[in-house]
């Protein structure tokens, strides 16, 4: 029910994206390659550094091989990679979004809905028909998220449409400051409602990722910030800092998490807050060491 980072950075990935005055194929085209690298370098990474903390497993190829190419998000070494996997996808067709958002916005207006059917809209479907199911189940109801899903061409629309939605609030983001207390209210309520929804259906730590409420929160989340403006203080510099570190924040947690649950294997609330604690300040510690050696960074 708390599954709002990744939409968040992507959100505003797409904001910053379509922001561009001009986006340029052949700089961003170096970019996926360098995204590409990393991928199968911190693939490799994970693997072998994660087989040495939990001191698991002979090597074999076919082992290498089957941790390199499964990236599910629950695969057991490389699982957190999924998430610069669907970066690059988006990255992909970030152009083609570009070009829509700038010459003809109505096409891009279209696409965004035709995106944000097939994923939250499909989830919002099955979340209902989950709900009924509690009163009435039917078999099937419960083809008809597939029936509609075959229509789809998206792997992970999800990006796509996160972005997108970073685009239409750049476009909108006067409206919404006219507005900006109804569209906070609308954030909050949504996510009261996606707790309200999402604690009948059992427990799912996905389930708001993909839920219709995200959007609504995301407006929300955006509509609270508007009135942020970096002043240059202490607190100010660290926010500052710790978004220009994200990408080395999200490569070392997997790492600095094994260590810590090692000297801190308790699972009580407290214990892992503590945990989520000292995961984050090292992660990011270590993030600001990498920039500091030059291929590495």
């Amino acid at each position: 029910l708390l599954m709002e980072g990744v939409p968040i950075f992507v959100m505003v990935n797409g904001f910053l994206m379509f922001h561009k005055r001009e986006l340029r194929l052949e700089m961003h085209l170096k970019k996926i390659v360098h995204f590409l690298l990393l991928l199968i370098v911190w693939s490799f990474f994970f693997f072998f550094g994660g087989m040495v903390i939990r001191q698991e497993e002979t090597i074999s190829l076919e082992i290498i091989l089957t941790y390199f190419f499964n990236t599910s998000v629950w695969a057991k070494y490389t699982g957190v990679l999924w998430f610069l996997q669907s970066l690059i996808g988006l990255y992909l067709v970030m152009p083609v979004l570009k070009v829509l958002y700038d010459g003809n916005y109505k096409y891009f207006k279209y696409l965004f809905y035709v995106v944000a059917f097939f994923t939250v809209g499909i989830d919002a479907i099955e979340m209902l028909i989950d709900l009924l199911a509690l009163v009435a189940y039917s078999e099937v109801a419960l083809l008809i998220p597939g029936y509609l899903e075959r229509f789809s061409i998206f792997s992970d629309g999800y990006f796509v449409l996160y972005a997108m939605l970073g685009g239409m609030l750049l476009k909108h983001k006067e409206s919404i400051e006219k507005k900006r207390v109804l569209f906070i209210g609308l954030g909050v309520g949504a996510w009261i409602m996606a707790i309200l929804c999402g604690v009948p259906l059992g427990p799912n730590p996905s389930f708001n990722y993909g839920s219709i409420f995200m959007l609504f929160l995301l407006v929300g989340w955006y509509a609270a910030t508007l009135s942020y403006q970096n002043q240059g203080k202490w607190y100010h510099k660290v926010i500052s800092s710790i978004g220009e570190n994200t990408l080395g924040i999200y490569f070392l947690h997997i790492f600095v998490i094994a260590i810590v649950r090692m000297i801190l294997p308790y699972e009580s609330f407290g214990v892992r807050v503590v945990q989520w604690g000292i995961a984050f300040v090292a992660s990011w510690i270590g993030s600001l060491i990498m920039k500091k050696i030059p291929v590495v960074k």
